[in-house]
């Protein structure tokens, strides 16, 4: 349990990393404090709004509204984030759900979620390179909504700084790394023989789940969906929802509490709405 609340700690400074090397990709500078209470505030807001992942994207904290970053700067550095968030569950679950495959005949249709995912990098890539090119779908924007042009020039315009691209990439991948540590250390705790195979599929899935869930950030269906995989893989059904338990513990509740704490510090009336 102590270690699982020490990789959260970590956790939480990779996701900060990852903002501050998003914003690095887009030219902009981006300390690690308020980096933490970016990912803090808007994991908590992802959890209230629909698609939560994505939408929580446009929050701004009040710090970053005062600083000297352009906002088009911030909206760059925030999909990026967003989407090597979603690239990196790609790379790791490659060579995972591969693997698994080949060994578990119940994992083959967990082959389908890496498709999609797959479908959605290449369409997000096909976006953007199309509105900074003003191809087919920047095209179609101006003449629906002439309007934006504007605006869609000033968010898609600028120079990708390789290094802090891959420094983000490599941020993502270790966050993909501390989630399987979660669900080792959650086997661990609960006493049972772990798997090292089943902690990796079972964080791939969920993490798949994640990514489409439309609400709530996938609870309950997380949860379950690791029940019945560890369920395949020998655990008992007590075993196999006390780990899950567990899991979401470290990956979910304790960041929760932490941006409950980053808004009670500089935003109690949207703490008290936001608790009940």
């Amino acid at each position: 349990m102590t270690l699982g609340i020490l990789v959260t700690v970590i956790y939480i400074l990779l996701q900060a990393a990852m903002y501050v090397f998003s914003f690095r990709s887009v030219g902009a500078m981006l300390d690690l404090a308020r980096s933490t209470e970016l990912f803090l505030k808007r994991n908590l807001l992802s959890v209230f709004l629909p698609a939560g992942g994505v939408s929580s994207l446009a929050y701004l904290p009040q710090s970053l509204r005062r600083s000297q970053l352009h906002k088009q700067q911030i909206h760059q550095a925030s999909g990026i984030y967003g989407f090597v968030g979603i690239l990196s569950v790609f790379l790791v679950g490659i060579p995972v759900v591969g693997y698994a495959m080949l060994h578990t005949r119940s994992m083959k249709d967990a082959a389908w979620g890496l498709t999609i995912i797959c479908l959605l990098l290449l369409g997000v890539i096909w976006l953007v390179r199309s509105m900074q090119l003003k191809g087919k779908a920047y095209g179609m924007l101006v003449k629906y909504f002439p309007g934006a042009a504007h605006q869609v020039d000033e968010i898609f315009t600028f120079r990708l700084s390789f290094p802090g691209f891959m420094n983000t990439v490599l941020s993502s991948v270790l966050i993909e790394v501390a989630g399987i540590a979660h669900l080792y250390l959650g086997m661990l705790a609960t006493g049972v023989t772990p798997s090292l195979e089943a902690a990796c599929v079972g964080y791939i899935v969920a993490t798949i789940f994640l990514i489409i869930s439309p609400f709530l950030r996938g609870l309950g269906a997380i949860e379950l969906s690791l029940a019945f995989i560890l369920s395949n893989y020998g655990y008992s059904n007590l075993q196999a929802l006390e780990i899950p338990l567990l899991f979401r513990l470290f990956e979910f509740w304790l960041p929760l509490a932490a941006g409950m704490i980053a808004f009670a510090l500089k935003g109690r009336e949207l703490v008290l709405r936001l608790l009940p």
